[in-house]
This record gives C-alpha cells, structure tokens and sequence, in this order.
C-alpha cells in the first residue's frame, strides 16, 4: 500500500479518537468534580472547629451528657475527661475514644456523638440571624429555624454563601446540610422574588386604573 493511500485512513483515524476525547472528557471532568465534591463533604462534615459544639449522649448518664463548645484551642472539656483536643479529630474517632475513656466509669457505656455547626441564615426570612445546626438537618429545616421564607422569599432557590462568597446557589430546601459540605460561619440565604412577581397585583391595580381612565376619556 502507498503512503498517500494510507493517509486517508490514517486521517479518519485520528478524527474518530479526537471525537471520541471529546465525547468522553464532559464525563470524565464530572466524575473527577463529584470525587473532588465528596472528598470535600467528608473532610468538613467528619471533624471540627473553634466555635463548633458537639452534642454528647452518654446512656443513662445525663451528667455526662450534653452540649459542649470547641475553644479557640481546639479543645473540648468532658465531664470527668477533662479538656481534650478535637480539632480536625473525625467525628468516629472522638466517639470511639471517649467511649473508651468512659468505660472506666460506666459500664458498657454507649456514647451518641453529634457535631453541631453555627450557621447564619439570613434574607427573605421571617426572623434571620444565628443558629446552630447539626448535618442531618434538611435545607428547609434550618430555614424553619428562622421562621421560614418571608413572603417576598424566592421558595427553592436558597444560597449557600462562605467567606462572603457565593459557592452554591439554587439549592433545594430537601437537601441535607451534610451534602453541602457545610461548615461554622457559613450563610444560607433566601433571595428575593423579582419585583414583578413580587407586585403582581399593585401592577394589576395600576393597569386597572389606566384601563379606567381610558374609558373615561373615550365617553
């Protein structure tokens, strides 16, 4: 075979692996983007931070139980424990070492850890301000927190907004906070209606009136 017969074929080859790279790269790139997500979901949704709580459930020992704050340090202080550090310590490993540690005052003590963020949510809400959350609340449940969409409220489009940074928006009131990668200081906010939608019915008033004076000029 010549060469300028095998150039031809040699040509659609080519085309045919460029066609098929770009096919493929959309998904590739996805996959990559869901990897990247999820490796960002567990690394802030299984560890904490100064200003984070963490709920505590030791079975039949409430005075072991409760709510306890992440100092500036790092640490947390437990009743009998002392102070311990759990800054960037996953949630599993916190559990597992004060179980632990506190089965040598309570026999086959079962411990029930929960973190809890603090989250701002602010914007068309009933009553916006501070609130802490824990990840396996809902979008909407910590809207409810703040009363809930205001009439002026856009329903379904909440914003998620981090170091006065808009890093996800549209978000669905069913999603949980845990997907969202959610961390202390971060905002969710509720935007606005458009004004027309807002104002359906002065702009129906206003049309009526000129539709009105209309009239009354044509008689």
């Amino acid at each position: 075979m010549s060469l300028h017969s095998s150039c031809p074929r040699l040509t659609v080859a080519r085309r045919a692996a460029i066609r098929l790279l770009l096919l493929a790269a959309p998904i590739w790139v996805a996959s990559a983007a869901r990897a990247h997500a999820q490796t960002i979901v567990q690394q802030s949704s299984t560890s904490l931070r100064p200003g984070d709580s963490l709920r505590v459930r030791v079975w039949r020992e409430p005075d072991l139980s409760g709510v306890f704050m992440v100092d500036e340090h790092g640490d947390l202080t437990f009743p009998k424990l002392g102070r311990r550090s759990v800054l960037n310590v996953p949630i599993d490993s916190i559990r597992a070492r004060v179980q632990r540690e506190y089965a040598e005052f309570v026999r086959d003590a079962s411990v029930e850890i929960t973190p809890l963020y603090r989250v701002r949510v602010n914007g068309a809400v009933r009553n916006p301000g501070l609130f802490t959350v824990d990840p396996t609340m809902s979008v909407g449940d910590a809207i409810g927190l703040a009363g809930g969409v205001s009439p002026e409220g856009r329903n379904g489009a909440v914003e998620l907004v981090r170091d006065g940074h808009r890093v996800a928006t549209s978000i669905s009131p069913s999603s949980r906070l845990v997907d969202l990668a959610l961390r202390s200081g971060d905002e969710l906010y509720v935007p606005e209606r458009a004004w027309l939608t807002r104002n359906t019915g002065l702009l129906l008033g206003g049309l009526s009136a000129f539709a009105s004076l209309v009239w009354a000029f044509q008689r």
